[in-house]
């Protein structure tokens, strides 16, 4: 009986193998971390059909475990309750495993002191037992924890423990490669669009708007006495101004625009569907924001933010370096005449300034 059992396992563990070796692939055509999440829920879940699989994920600001937003078969109740999980050694399964950066089982939640908190509510969604492993990067770090939960009290056996074990190596992978495409496409700064990664997306926005008839706009945004600002409080202050100026815009800017950090104290947006007047007003929103979250002393200073804006049909025969070159030349026209903000339509800057682009109209 003992090795019928043992045949039995090593089947199972077999089978975790394969299906773990079939996401790594689905991994490698660009599926999302949180595709390749589900899919590691669901093998694990039918590996065990009377278990459910959980993954959180590390929120550094809060230093807090938070729902994945992967598929999950627990209860609703129970998933609000553990979404901002501290990570702590007496928090829970997930909270310690983080904590410890190791394996952390408990056998009976019902008894066990880091759930006492949470005893009744495990009670009422019938949780007995919970396997969470730290979801670990190249270098270490917690990414997240992977968790099993149990109707049932026990501990898992040598095959179950190396299969979700597995499953929190897989996941790691899945994040790592998430981590690296952000790093790719993002200031490390200011978390913004970099500048190459804006370009590509800018491309993608034009199709939009020419599929739609829509019209586009791209305004370049330079901060006003930020090498004062840099010099004279430091750049730890001047970092927290870039950082604020990047808020400003993921706060006002609607899920259709884009931005990014263009290089130093400049910053680039672009807008679908929107006319002059309107992002004149939308300028106006961030500026509002940015001066409303940035130390005044750096204001005393004379800190400020110029606004030069280009407003054109989607079907203009420019590229996007020559639109930016426009917009940055309105910033400083808003700039020398006081007013901070200047959006006009391309084919007025073309009337006013008709050598600026014809060295590089495509």
């Amino acid at each position: 009986m003992e090795l019928e059992e043992e045949l039995k396992q090593a089947q199972i563990l077999i089978l975790a193998h394969r299906q773990f070796h079939a996401i790594l692939k689905n991994m490698a055509q660009q599926q999302s971390d949180i595709q390749i999440i589900n899919q590691l829920i669901q093998a694990i879940e039918c590996l065990f059909p009377n278990k459910m699989g959980s993954v959180l994920l590390v929120d550094l600001l809060s230093n807090t475990l938070r729902l994945s937003h992967s598929a999950s078969k627990l209860p609703d109740e129970f998933n609000d309750t553990a979404d901002g999980t501290p990570i702590h050694p007496n928090a829970g399964s997930c909270g310690a495993a983080a904590y410890f950066k190791k394996t952390f089982i408990v056998s009976d939640i019902y008894t066990h002191p880091n759930w006492q908190t949470y005893a009744e509510l495990m009670k009422k969604v019938g949780l007995r037992a919970c396997w969470s492993m730290p979801i670990l990067s190249k270098d270490d770090i917690v990414l997240g924890t992977f968790a099993i939960y149990s109707p049932e009290a026990g501990e898992p056996n040598k095959y179950e423990l190396e299969i979700l074990e597995t499953a929190a190596f897989v996941a790691s992978v899945a994040l790592d490669k998430k981590q690296l495409m952000m790093e790719a496409c993002t200031d490390k700064l200011t978390t913004l669009n970099n500048r190459n990664h804006f370009e590509q997306s800018f491309e993608h926005l034009i199709s939009i708007a020419e599929r739609n008839e829509q019209k586009l706009g791209v305004v370049f945004m330079d901060l006003n006495k930020f090498k004062v600002v840099n010099d004279q409080l430091g750049h730890p202050e001047g970092d927290k101004v870039l950082i604020a100026t990047a808020n400003a815009l993921k706060s006002c800017l609607r899920k259709t625009d884009i931005s990014c950090r263009y290089g130093g104290d400049e910053f680039v947006f672009a807008s679908i569907n929107m006319d002059a007047n309107e992002i004149e007003k939308l300028c106006e929103r961030i500026r509002s924001n940015l001066l409303d979250n940035v130390d005044i002393t750096a204001k005393t200073l004379g800190f400020g933010i110029s606004f030069g804006g280009i407003q054109f049909t989607s079907t203009s025969d420019y590229h996007i370096d020559e639109l930016i070159r426009l917009a940055d030349r309105e910033m400083y026209h808003a700039k020398n005449d006081g007013t901070g903000i200047s959006v006009k339509h391309l084919e007025d800057v073309i009337t006013s300034a008709p050598n600026i682009i014809q060295a590089g109209k495509m």
